[in-house]
């Protein structure tokens, strides 16, 4: 079968879609989170959203009989809602335990934080018998060959209001990122925003969990931002090539998925660790 004949496949066009937006946006997110030296708090937040999701389908399937047929029967809302209110949860600990110590948490609490929701969620796959059957392979490794058109509605929605929050505050944001000291010091309100900034990285995550999966998550919030800071110096190129890394490596991952029949996340992250090497060596080869 062509490409040309792959992509004019409706579900293929809706998995290149949510690949490219989920991606982007948490490639572009991603590029603060490393200029605040917080990696590890990107794998935590990825975690702490499985549980929230592992949980709603846990609540849905334990009081099914309860819920309204709209509900009970859903794979989106009660998940959905779930993963963000744990995701928020766990920002606003974070945030407020920054806020208190004016210093971001350390590496060992996060780690806490992360080792236990991998454990509960977990605990939780294996006590629901659907999401045990069905849904452990798609909450980790995601796929995105199954999104909806709902969930190509629900992805636009969050990257507009995100856009919209960041191209106000754009500059606040990697004022904090970068040196919240001396932003605080020449009267940014450091507090808020870099709160809305860990608010804005939760919604992405929360959001896109359920559809892309824990690893896809994870790598594009660092790997493409990283290949962007390997190669260039300039602010402005390293969101911009990050962004445009995640396209690239989604239309390439989905034409591998096709061709080889492979799973396509983890398809897609094996293209940003490839620009990723490739990055390095060109890095080499310029001294």
């Amino acid at each position: 079968m062509s490409l040309g004949t792959v992509f004019s496949e409706p579900f293929i066009q809706t998995a290149l879609a949510i690949g490219i937006l989920t991606g982007g946006l948490c490639a572009y997110l991603g590029n603060f989170i490393l200029l605040k030296n917080m990696s590890f708090l990107s794998i935590a937040l990825s975690e702490v959203s499985a549980l929230g999701i592992a949980t709603g389908f846990f609540l849905q399937y334990q009081f099914a009989a309860f819920l309204p047929e709209h509900l009970a029967h859903s794979t989106n809302i009660v998940p959905n809602l779930s993963a963000l209110f744990f995701t928020l949860s766990a920002t606003l600990f974070f945030w407020f335990q920054s806020k208190k110590t004016q210093r971001f948490m350390n590496e060992g609490m996060i780690a806490f934080i992360y080792a236990g929701s991998a454990a509960l969620t977990i605990i939780l796959i294996s006590a629901n018998p659907f999401l045990e059957s069905r849904g452990s392979g798609e909450l980790l490794n995601g796929n995105l060959l199954f999104c909806s058109a709902e969930d190509l509605s629900l992805i636009c929605w969050t990257v507009f209001g995100i856009g919209i929050v960041h191209f106000i505050g754009f500059r606040n944001f990697l004022f904090v990122s970068l040196d919240r000291e001396t932003a605080y010091a020449q009267g940014v309100k450091a507090d808020f925003w870099e709160f809305l900034l860990l608010f804005t990285i939760g919604i992405c995550i929360s959001f896109s969990m359920r559809l892309t999966g824990v690893l896809f998550v994870f790598s594009s919030l660092i790997i493409p931002g990283l290949t962007g800071l390997t190669l260039f110096s300039r602010v402005k190129w390293i969101f911009c090539f990050s962004v445009f890394l995640v396209a690239i490596s989604v239309v390439l991952g989905i034409i591998a998925s096709w061709e080889y029949n492979l799973p396509t996340s983890p398809a897609i992250i094996c293209f940003y660790v490839l620009f990723f090497i490739l990055a390095q060596i060109l890095r080499k080869i310029r001294g």
